[in-house]
């Protein structure tokens, strides 16, 4: 999923707080290489979201939050799949239609 923005992104670390207020069930950490890390958010053990940055633009992936959830779904993928599949789709339907609310206007 990509959102464009028309306002200017906070940092990813200002990011991070942000979504920190409004997500605070959710855990969140830096990932990646480079100046611009992106954000994993975790519901979960087995669901979660990466969320870049590029310009103005924001993209969200479903992703397996921990080396363990990315294990499981190796080993038992179809059941794995289906459950847990349409779990990090809403979170990042979730996820998105926040940033999308506050960054697009």
């Amino acid at each position: 999923m990509r959102i464009s923005t028309s306002k200017k992104t906070p940092s990813t670390q200002a990011l991070i707080e942000i979504l920190k207020q409004e997500f605070s069930d959710y855990s969140f950490k830096l990932f990646g290489l480079g100046a611009e890390k992106s954000i994993i958010v975790q519901k979960s053990t087995f669901v979660g979201v990466q969320i870049s940055k590029s310009g103005n633009d924001f993209t969200l992936e479903s992703s397996h939050p921990t080396l363990i959830a990315w294990l499981f779904s190796i080993v038992l993928f179809d059941d794995f799949t289906l459950y847990y599949g349409s779990e990090r789709k809403r979170l990042k339907e979730e996820i998105g239609a926040f940033l999308s609310s506050r960054y697009h206007q």
